[in-house]
């Protein structure tokens, strides 16, 4: 039973200092993925939205973006949130990066999936950013934004999802 439990205790530790070395060396290299991504997404969000021209989007889109079908109906969506007005103020942008299959999607490399809020003339909005890693710099894959100051005048945003009511 005594050579048992140290055959077993040396496992344990050869096992903890793997962890430790794979953690030494990713650790390190997701931060800085994440430093790298959050400062992409604050220089070129702002580009983006500042004259809301759809060809600002598409110069910085991933071809993932770009091969949507819809995508000849950009420039009609960005007419739309220029409703917006000029960005006055935009938050950090919370999130994470990662490396494989993103989830929901058949993309399988470097991702970054962020949200920033954003302070607009018409009002709140919240930015969502879906980014995708190529070679030394970042392309956008998804931009979502919402805001209740998109909706009609006297539109109630919220929506009864209580079924027992």
């Amino acid at each position: 039973m005594n050579k048992f439990l140290k055959i077993l205790g040396g496992v344990f530790l050869v096992l903890i200092i793997v962890i430790a070395v794979l953690a030494a060396i990713f650790v390190p290299k997701g931060l800085a993925l994440d430093k790298d991504a959050v400062a992409y997404i604050e220089t070129n969000v702002p580009i983006v939205v500042e004259r809301w021209n759809a060809e600002d989007l598409k110069s910085r889109a991933a071809p993932e973006l770009l091969a949507l079908p819809n995508m000849d109906q950009l420039p009609q969506l960005f007419s739309w949130l220029s409703a917006l007005g000029k960005l006055k103020k935009l938050e950090k942008p919370i999130g994470q990066v990662g490396t494989g299959i993103y989830p929901g999607t058949q993309f399988n490399g470097t991702w970054g999936s962020y949200v920033a809020n954003g302070e607009f003339e018409a009002g709140a909005a919240q930015i969502k950013i879906l980014l995708r890693r190529t070679g030394e710099t970042w392309q956008i894959m998804g931009f979502h934004i919402n805001s209740p100051a998109l909706l009609p005048r006297g539109a109630n945003p919220t929506v009864n999802t209580d079924a027992t009511r």
